[in-house]
């Protein structure tokens, strides 16, 4: 075993004034203590902070109980024992190579698992929310709105034989007999003027639901463009920003570990952990809509009965009139 030997050299602290940055310690003649490998490896830690330090740093959030400043208070595996980065990779009791290939299987993993995360977190989000996307076919389409609105109109007129508008028609001889037959029909079974004003208004009322769930589905669709834009920006600059930290990580501890100088100052952990823009808040945008697209999911299944039941009736009073009268004016021509 190597023995332990007394080395001096600069010390890195965190800036007494609060910024987030190493600086040089005042004393810069302290000696410590490069212990032996097996010293490092079997230090005690609680094992709360353990389960931490065994993360992920570029998935690392901050956490008041646990103090880590730096990539290098993450815990690594070397010969089945946990020991920390930073003691492993300035500690000259380990050769240069070793330093090194711990480095590198250390990053390669994390790597591996936050890509993993990532695109774990991407795929299935993106997948419900296609899955989500032909939600809200509640509305009617355009040309069965136009039958709706000409079925209301040719109710009102054929029931409202007494308006202004049938008077005038009745001014000619055609005109007056579509009005005597009609008043006659109307005299004879007068229910019929009922199923008539009933028409009418379950007419009114499938206007009024068909207006109100357009202006509802199009309100979704919005924020269902923009949750899907945000999501597809957030998407790109969580790779981009990843990407930069990487690099930039990898580049750093590789250039310092080649030059053999074990007192560089340690990479701070705001230089590696996720920015504003991450995976949880990716998750949780994606899941927001999806709860929004929930509530009108559960409901969507009655919307359609509703529209459907609606629909037949307008539908069958208005064929039920109109047939009725028709028949009467052809009996009475007769």
């Amino acid at each position: 075993m190597v023995k332990s030997e007394k080395q001096k050299f600069t010390i890195y602290e965190m800036d007494p004034s609060g910024k987030n940055r190493y600086v040089r310690s005042p004393d810069n003649n302290t000696a410590i203590d490069v212990k032996p490998f097996n010293a490092v490896a079997s230090q005690k830690m609680p094992e709360e902070t353990a389960q931490v330090l065994r993360g992920n740093p570029f998935l690392y959030k901050d956490n008041r109980n646990s103090e880590i400043y730096s990539i290098e208070d993450f815990l690594v595996v070397y010969k089945r024992k946990e020991i920390l980065l930073g003691e492993v990779i300035r500690n000259n009791n380990y050769p240069l190579k070793t330093r090194k290939r711990i480095f590198k299987k250390a990053f390669k993993l994390w790597y591996k698992d936050y890509t993993k995360k990532k695109n774990q977190t991407f795929r299935e989000n993106f997948r419900t929310i296609e899955v989500i996307k032909g939600i809200g076919n509640v509305k009617f389409p355009v040309l069965m709105e136009l039958a709706i609105w000409i079925m209301f109109i040719a109710m009102i007129f054929i029931i409202g034989i007494d308006s202004q508008l049938w008077n005038n028609i009745s001014s000619g001889n055609f005109g007056l007999f579509l009005q005597t037959a009609l008043n006659s029909m109307y005299n004879s079974s007068p229910w019929l003027k009922t199923i008539g004003y009933a028409t009418v208004y379950i007419l009114m009322v499938l206007i009024v639901y068909s207006l109100f769930f357009h202006t509802v589905i199009k309100d979704y669709k919005r924020y269902y463009q923009k949750s899907r834009c945000y999501l597809d920006d957030s998407e790109n600059q969580i790779n981009r920003d990843f990407k930069k930290k990487r690099k930039k990580v990898y580049k750093y501890y590789k250039r310092n570990l080649k030059k053999n100088n074990p007192y560089f100052p340690p990479l701070s952990i705001k230089e590696v952990q996720e920015g504003e823009v991450n995976i949880a808040t990716f998750n949780t945008i994606s899941k927001a809509t999806v709860n929004k697209s929930y509530r009108l999911m559960k409901f969507e299944p009655i919307l359609k009965y509703i529209k459907k039941i609606l629909l037949f009736l307008c539908i069958g009073g208005f064929l039920f009139v109109y047939g009725y009268s028709i028949i009467s004016v052809i009996i009475a021509a007769i």
